[in-house]
């Protein structure tokens, strides 16, 4: 069975997008594995970024995805991001999600867990997956 990674990333890649993206190449260790790179447009920012930009970026950042045989690049519209990312785990069924530390607030509103916060745990208690958060 084929291992699944998710990659969550925001575009334009900031200095932590490159981070989170060279995380997830570290992780990528062979061709058995299938890697989806995911960005949601947020609706409400009436940011429209394209399926073909978001790919642009990614391989400028990590040249080696070019070569990669297994590769994904979604892009999906969506108020909430932390939704639609929990709904691209369970429809994928992603092994391991890749997010970077500036995410980790929306997904403590998101999960509304309010005393000790830990976010893997959370995660892979309402996804079923590992999560790797990039600091």
């Amino acid at each position: 069975m084929r291992k699944k990674i998710l990659v969550a990333l925001r575009y334009p890649l900031s200095k932590r997008g490159r981070k989170t993206l060279h995380k997830a190449m570290e992780l990528i260790e062979d061709d058995n594995i299938k890697v989806i790179f995911f960005h949601v447009n947020l609706i409400y920012n009436n940011k429209k970024v394209k399926r073909r930009d978001f790919k642009n970026e990614v391989e400028k950042n990590a040249e080696r995805i070019k070569t990669m045989k297994d590769v994904k690049f979604i892009v999906e519209e969506s108020y909430l991001l932390d939704e639609s990312i929990l709904k691209k785990i369970l429809e994928t069924k992603t092994d391991v999600l890749i997010i970077g530390k500036t995410m980790e607030p929306r997904w403590k509103k998101f999960i509304k867990f309010w005393g000790e916060y830990n976010l893997s745990s959370e995660l892979n208690a309402a996804a079923d997956c590992k999560v790797i958060v990039v600091d």
